[in-house]
């Protein structure tokens, strides 16, 4: 029970004997369960005391209609009060949930963002491994290419080193062009003014000697080479017609070098300028000469 001293009572006396009823009552805990049993609460004790000043039980206390009714009004303002500071609190509560969910909303965009962009990395990474794998394989088939290459100016090297030492074999094409020079000169012999027919005859005699049975007959192949005049302007393509000078280096690496043999003697004769086989003969010729030097 909250005591009455004297009448009327001070304002701050009253509010705080409605704070004690809302406390008693627990009215920030359940506002609406907790309105009427408030109500009643002060109701009850101003009763009682009146009741009891009636009886002549509690003297010296007194009570007033007019200090109930302010006090019932100050606690309905308390409780405007508190309704409208929780009115405020719900709808702060809402706006932070608004925004709650928004924030909510934009990290599920950006999450949905990064999944994409985490499988776009993917397959970014998927093909620079596949680019990387194709460049690599490219370096090796140049690598590959430049060895071959090496290899390739290493016997064109040798080539020509064993063309002007006279190294060849009797079915090697070099053999063959050779032979079939001598095959033109002895089915013409006129036609060439040979000074020594013996000399032609001794060197296609010691060229099929030379020439084992299981290898091809080098004046057969050696006949159809001759025959082919494409083949021959082909081998001769890097010959100057005009001045009718001929490349040593490739038109006489297609000729057999045979020191011991003087060919000059074959090369008189009304040769015409780019006739191929005049070409072959003069090549043939500068070949010897370069290697008496």
């Amino acid at each position: 029970m909250i005591p009455i001293i004297c009448q009327p009572w001070p304002e701050d006396a009253m509010l705080r004997a409605c704070d004690v009823i809302l406390e008693q009552t627990n009215l920030e805990r359940d506002r609406k369960r907790t309105i009427y049993p408030g109500f009643k609460a002060i109701h009850d004790h101003f009763g009682l005391m009146v009741q009891n000043q009636s009886l002549g039980k509690s003297p010296g206390l007194t009570t007033s209609p007019k200090l109930f009714v302010r006090c019932l009004q100050l606690f309905a303002n308390k409780l405007e009060s508190l309704s409208a500071e929780a009115t405020q609190k719900e709808h702060s509560h809402k706006q932070a949930q608004k925004k709650y969910d928004q924030i909510g909303k934009q990290c599920q965009a950006m999450s949905d963002e990064i999944k994409i962009l985490g499988e776009s990395l993917r397959e970014l990474e998927s093909k620079l491994a596949e680019f990387n794998q194709k460049r690599q394989e490219a370096n090796n088939l140049l690598e590959e290419y430049n060895e071959k290459k090496k290899k390739v100016s290493l016997l064109k090297v040798t080539e020509l080193s064993n063309v002007a030492k006279g190294l060849r074999t009797p079915n090697e094409p070099l053999k063959l062009l050779a032979s079939a020079l001598c095959i033109l000169f002895d089915d013409q012999p006129n036609a060439y003014a040979a000074k020594d027919g013996n000399i032609l005859h001794r060197k296609v005699k010691d060229a099929r000697e030379q020439t084992k049975p299981d290898e091809a007959d080098p004046w057969t192949v050696g006949k159809k080479i001759l025959s082919d005049l494409s083949l021959i302007d082909k081998l001769t393509s890097h010959v100057d017609m005009e001045t009718h000078s001929v490349q040593i280096e490739l038109v006489a690496n297609l000729i057999l070098s045979d020191p011991s043999w003087d060919p000059t003697s074959f090369a008189k004769g009304p040769f015409y300028s780019g006739e191929p086989i005049a070409l072959l003969m003069e090549a043939w010729c500068k070949l010897y000469r370069r290697q008496q030097v």
